[in-house]
């Protein structure tokens, strides 16, 4: 039959901690969904910039789409930063929950386990497993969801404009996924 996935009982961990961060998850999300729109809508503004100064357009409508440039760009700066504080925040939220509960469970244990195990040991694990995971969760997962959405956001707008450049893109970026994918494979010790 179907194999289970060895990431499921990982993920299940995981979601049971964040879970109880529902809220400020949904606020990170919209954070970065309207960063991202921010990012995708300044080179508009630069497109309509050009186009106008190139047909000799009005100058108050040059002034318009610059300081409209500006706008998204300020903007998508402050909630580029306003998103990786809420997604510090969720890390530490949801590791310092796990911190307690792996403390509570290392005391439960018994005494040959702590005669095996020095102070100093126990302590490094714990906090520096833990460390890297709230690293992991609050940089590396939210910079793969920024750039997954952008990269999509991108190829909706080459769509929108000339379909055979996004299909071009489109395969180059499924190209490179699936070659990266493959080297890391070839290079991850099993």
């Amino acid at each position: 039959m179907f194999k289970a996935s060895p990431i499921r009982p990982y993920i299940e961990l995981l979601s049971s901690y964040l879970k109880p961060l529902r809220s400020r998850m949904w606020a990170l999300a919209v954070l970065l969904l309207g960063a991202i729109g921010l990012q995708l809508a300044g080179p508009q503004a630069v497109r309509y910039f050009i186009d106008t100064a190139q047909t000799g357009g009005d100058l108050s409508a040059l002034y318009a789409a610059a300081a409209l440039f500006l706008v998204f760009n300020l903007a998508s700066r402050a909630l580029g930063a306003l998103t990786t504080y809420i997604g510090n925040d969720v890390a530490w939220r949801a590791t310092n929950s796990m911190r307690s509960d792996l403390l509570l469970h290392i005391l439960n244990l018994d005494m040959s386990f702590h005669t095996e195990h020095t102070h100093g040991e126990l302590v490094e694990r714990v906090d520096g497993d833990i460390d890297r995971l709230s690293n992991f969760l609050s940089q590396f997962v939210v910079r793969l969801a920024a750039s997954l959405l952008l990269t999509a956001g991108v190829l909706v707008l080459l769509l929108l404009d000339d379909w055979r450049i996004a299909l071009a893109v489109a395969g180059f970026v499924f190209l490179y996924l699936f070659v990266h994918t493959y080297g890391q494979m070839l290079t991850t010790p099993h």
